[in-house]
């Protein structure tokens, strides 16, 4: 499975949506499970209990995370990128870590240990020059 992090707050709730609805649907076509956090049923937790959500999400079914363009943008994503940092450093296989850029999508941390992993890069790194 492969989590998506972006920015949100701040952001329309409809544009939101309709931007992580996109990095599903390219993300599907490449033959991924997807972890979409608009879809994760929190929106009416407080902000801490969505990002704690979103980190269980993570820690528990995410092999790789995906952040989209404007995630550094967004405080929820880089808690996001912390927590994914702190648990490779304790955590083998890694999970490997993405993020889009010029419409295509660029490695940022590579430590593939199995399988599932291996599949994931496998499909990420031949659109890299798009």
């Amino acid at each position: 499975m492969i989590y998506i992090a972006g920015k949100i707050s701040g952001l329309p709730h409809a544009v939101a949506v309709a931007k992580f609805a996109e990095t599903k649907k390219q993300l599907i076509n490449l033959g991924l499970r997807v972890i979409n956090p608009m879809q994760m049923g929190i929106d009416h937790l407080p902000y801490e209990d969505q990002i704690s959500e979103c980190k269980k999400a993570i820690s528990t079914a995410a092999l790789a995370i995906f952040f989209q363009r404007d995630w550094e943008d967004s405080n929820g994503s880089n808690s996001e990128f912390l927590h994914v940092k702190e648990l490779n450093d304790h955590r083998n296989p890694k999970i490997v870590m993405y993020y889009e850029e010029n419409n295509g999508y660029k490695l940022i941390e590579k430590d593939i240990r199995d399988k599932s992993n291996k599949a994931i890069l496998a499909c990420l790194i031949p659109i890299q020059n798009k």
